[in-house]
């Protein structure tokens, strides 16, 4: 996950913090947006791994089974495509539970909702 994290999940958690900051959010709350994102930026690239095996070029737009063609560990080569779809929802599950103590609001709704939808993704 190290790579993960120092990535696609470290670029969403500063977007979330620092859109917080600007928004007005308490250092308590940009901790939360912070971890938000890591949660998120996690289970987004969980799910990206997994559509890479499984989905359909013409739907994501790029060639697919590029990682296992380029030798890329990802979770779904390391754990499989089901242990790798439970971990994508235990980070999506995460992720929400960070927006829990914010203040209800439209931004919070437009997150959970964000959020959500990611398992839906395919492309």
């Amino acid at each position: 996950y190290h790579i993960v994290q120092a990535k696609t999940a470290q670029l969403m958690a500063d977007c979330c913090r620092l859109g917080g900051r600007l928004g007005g959010a308490t250092p308590d709350q940009q901790k939360l947006l912070n971890e938000y994102g890591l949660s998120l930026g996690t289970c987004f690239q969980i799910i990206d791994d997994i559509l890479d095996v499984e989905g359909n070029h013409s739907e994501l737009g790029k060639h697919i089974r590029n990682d296992a063609h380029n030798g890329k560990k990802t979770l779904p080569q390391l754990i499989g495509l089901t242990a790798a779809r439970e971990k994508a929802r235990e980070y999506l599950r995460q992720a929400l539970a960070c927006l829990e103590p914010l203040p209800d609001s439209e931004a919070n709704t437009a997150l959970k909702n964000l959020t959500r939808k990611l398992l839906e993704r395919q492309s």
